[in-house]
């Protein structure tokens, strides 16, 4: 209820290859569990393309993003080029969405160092009822050109 804490909310549907708002819109974003998700478009620098596109330079960018060894990724089907298809999800929710399995903290700065730079890492490490919920965690900056 936003009435009491007096922030007004503009929520909109989109996707991380388009998002639905101007170019320089967000002094910061945050993509919390979102960025690797992917439709029918499977390159992972468009992504980064769109995120710094509403990012205004200088601004920065809030990120977690299962590792490698996260729960999501059990028995996941390899489709090439850091793709693969989620198989195993203990919700059932996530079976058959492709995503993209970053390979470690180096291979976020490359696919983003494009737009993005001054990478700061952190991870979670958690295991929740037999779950291992294994995430990087960071932000960068938008590049300024």
């Amino acid at each position: 209820n936003n009435r009491n804490i007096g922030i007004s909310v503009d929520a909109r549907v989109g996707n991380n290859r388009s998002l639905p708002f101007e170019n320089s819109s967000f002094d910061c974003i945050v993509s919390w569990n979102v960025c690797y998700y992917f439709d029918e478009t499977m390159d992972i620098s468009l992504h980064a393309a769109e995120y710094a596109r509403v990012c205004k330079p200088g601004g920065i960018m809030v990120f977690s993003i299962p590792q490698k060894n996260c729960f999501i990724y059990k028995d996941c089907v390899d489709r090439g080029n850091g793709l693969v298809e989620i198989t195993s999800d203990p919700y059932n929710i996530r079976n058959g969405i492709v995503l993209y399995r970053f390979e470690d903290e180096r291979a976020i700065t490359r696919e983003f160092g494009e737009y993005f730079e001054d990478f700061h890492f952190g991870s979670i490490e958690d295991n929740c009822f037999g779950l291992n919920y294994y995430w990087h965690i960071g932000y960068c900056r938008r590049k300024n050109h």
